[in-house]
C-alpha cells in the first residue's frame, strides 16, 4: 500500500516573479518543495513521498502536455493540478482534463488554488489509504469531497434546494454574491430571501418545472443582502433519488449586473449614433446644395465641397476624442484654422477662457469658422501679410441669464464689401449658426475687414465641466 502523504511538489521554473502558488502556500501551511525543472520533479519523486504535484506552466502546449503525460505514467497514482499563465478556457483544455486532476487558469484566487489543493490531497489520502474497494461510506465522503472542491472552485454561485423548496447546500461564492452566510440561509426557503411579490408566481412556475424533472434558466433581478439590485442568471436542474423521481434541485448563479449595463450602454451608443449621423447627413446635404447653386463648373464645386467637408471632420474628430461629449474651444478653433498654425500669436491672436462646448456647439460654431477662415484666406485679413485676425469670446450675464459672445475681427486686410448674393458661408456666418445655438450671429463686411459676431445661451452651448486633461 502506497504511504499517505499531503506533502505537495511545485514543478515550475525557480524565481518565477509572477508565480502566486508558492506564496499561497506558504501562507496556507502546506508543506510543499520546489523543483525547477521536469528532471528535477522526477528525481524528488523517486526519492521521496508525495500527495500532489502542482505544475506550473505558460500555456496549454506541447511541453505541458508531455510533462503530464509523463507524470500519468509513472505516478498514476498522484493528482496533478496544472496552474495556466497565458490563455483561457476553451473546448480544447478538455484534453487536459485527462492528464491533470485540477485546471486553473491565471488570474485566480489564491483561496481557489488552496481550496483546490487541499481537496486533491483529501482524494488521494482517501483512495491510498482504503484497500481494495471503498466502502459505501468512504465512496459517498469521496464524491461529498469532489463535489466541494467544484463548489468552492466555480465562479458561479451555487445552491441547492429540497423538495419543500427548503435550501440545503450555500458555496460560499453565495455568500459573496448575495451577502448571507450558509448558517444564516441553510434550512430557509428560498422565499424567505426573496420575498418580492412579483416573484412569488414567476418562482412558483420554476418550480414546477424542476418538479417535473426539467432544468431551466432564466435572469431577473434579484436583491441581496444589504438591499442592492444586482441582475443574475440562473440555470437550475432537478436532483432524482434512485426511483427516479425528483427530490430536491441545484442551482447555479451567475451576476450579470456589469453584463447587463454594459448592453445598456451600447443600446444607447448606438440610438446616439443614429440621431448624430441623420444630423450629420443633414448638414452634408445642405453643404452640397448651397456649394452647388452658387459655383460655375463641378471642379469649383468639387474644390469647395471637398474643404466644408474637411472642415466638418475636423470638428469630429475632436468629439470623438472624448467619446462625443464636447470638445475643447481653444482647440476647435486651432482644428479649424491648421492651415495657418504658423501664423497663430503672429497674425492670429486668440483671447478667451478655454471653454467646453457641447457637441451641437462644436459642429456648428466648427462650420462658421471654416467659412470665416476661408473667405478671409481668399479675400480678407490672412490674403496679405499685413492683415491679422482677433478672435475672442467671453461668458457675460445679461437680465440674469449667462451667455457666450465671441466675435471674429479683421484687421489690415484688403477693402471688403458686402457680397452681392448670399452664398452657404455667408448664411452660416449670418443667420444658421447663431439660430442653430438659440441666439444670433452677424457678419459686418467692413472697410477695414470683417467682424462676425455670436451672441447665444451659455446653456445651449458650454457643458458645465472643464476641458478634460
Amino acid at each position: 500500500m502506497t504511504k499517505a502523504t499531503q506533502k505537495l511538489l511545485v514543478v515550475g521554473a525557480a524565481g518565477h516573479a509572477r508565480s502566486v502558488v508558492p506564496e499561497t502556500f506558504k501562507a496556507s501551511g502546506l508543506d510543499w518543495t520546489h523543483a525547477a525543472s521536469e528532471d528535477d520533479a522526477f528525481a524528488q519523486l523517486s526519492s521521496d513521498a508525495y500527495g500532489l504535484v502542482v505544475i506550473e506552466c505558460e500555456a496549454l502546449d506541447d511541453k505541458a502536455r508531455a510533462i503530464c503525460e509523463h507524470l500519468k505514467q509513472s505516478y498514476p497514482k498522484i493528482p496533478r493540478l496544472l496552474t495556466v499563465a497565458n490563455g483561457i478556457e476553451t473546448p480544447a483544455s478538455s484534453a487536459f482534463e485527462l492528464l491533470a486532476d485540477g485546471l486553473l487558469f491565471e488570474p485566480f484566487a489564491p483561496l481557489e488554488l488552496s481550496t483546490l489543493a487541499r481537496t486533491l490531497l483529501r482524494l488521494n489520502l482517501n483512495e491510498t489509504e482504503s484497500p481494495g474497494s471503498a466502502s459505501l461510506d468512504s465512496a459517498q465522503e469521496l464524491f461529498d469531497a469532489r463535489l466541494a472542491a467544484l463548489s468552492s472552485a466555480s465562479i458561479d454561485a451555487i445552491l441547492s434546494i429540497d423538495q419543500d423548496d427548503v435550501i440545503t447546500a450555500w458555496s460560499p461564492m453565495a455568500e459573496q454574491l448575495l451577502g448571507y452566510s450558509a448558517d444564516e440561509i441553510i434550512g430557509k426557503k428560498l422565499a424567505d430571501i426573496d420575498s418580492a411579490q412579483d416573484m412569488f408566481v414567476q418562482r412558483n412556475q420554476y418550480l414546477q418545472h424542476l418538479h417535473q424533472g426539467e432544468p431551466i434558466e432564466y435572469q431577473v433581478v434579484r436583491a441581496r443582502k444589504d438591499g442592492e439590485q444586482i441582475e443574475v442568471w440562473v440555470r437550475g436542474a432537478p436532483i432524482k433519488g434512485k426511483d427516479g423521481k425528483t427530490i430536491g434541485a441545484t442551482f447555479f448563479v451567475r451576476d450579470i449586473t456589469a453584463i447587463k449595463k454594459r448592453e445598456q450602454h451600447v443600446h444607447f451608443l448606438m440610438r446616439e449614433l443614429t440621431h448624430r449621423s441623420k444630423n450629420l447627413l443633414a448638414v452634408i446635404q445642405a453643404m452640397a446644395r448651397q456649394s452647388l447653386s452658387h459655383l460655375n463648373s463641378p471642379e469649383d464645386f468639387v474644390t469647395r465641397f471637398s474643404a466644408r467637408l474637411s472642415g466638418l471632420a475636423g470638428s469630429h474628430d475632436l468629439l470623438s476624442n472624448v467619446d462625443w461629449e464636447g470638445a475643447s474651444l481653444v482647440d476647435l478653433i486651432r482644428s479649424q484654422l491648421r492651415h495657418y498654425e504658423d501664423r497663430f500669436d503672429e497674425k492670429i491672436h486668440i483671447d478667451g477662457p478655454d471653454l467646453f462646448l457641447r457637441p451641437e456647439a462644436a459642429q456648428n460654431i466648427g462650420i462658421a469658422l471654416h467659412e470665416l477662415s476661408t473667405n478671409a484666406a481668399k479675400y480678407g485679413a490672412l490674403s496679405v501679410p499685413d492683415g491679422n485676425v482677433a478672435i475672442s469670446w467671453a461668458l457675460k450675464t445679461e437680465k440674469n441669464i449667462p451667455r457666450l459672445q465671441m466675435t471674429w475681427h479683421e484687421k489690415g486686410g484688403p477693402s471688403v464689401e458686402a457680397p452681392t448674393r448670399k452664398g452657404f458661408g455667408n448664411v452660416v456666418m449670418d443667420r444658421i449658426t447663431g439660430q442653430a445655438l438659440g441666439g444670433t450671429s452677424h457678419a459686418e463686411f467692413n472697410a477695414d475687414g470683417v467682424t462676425w459676431t455670436l451672441d447665444v445661451p451659455a446653456a445651449s452651448v458650454v457643458l458645465e465641466r472643464e476641458k478634460r486633461v
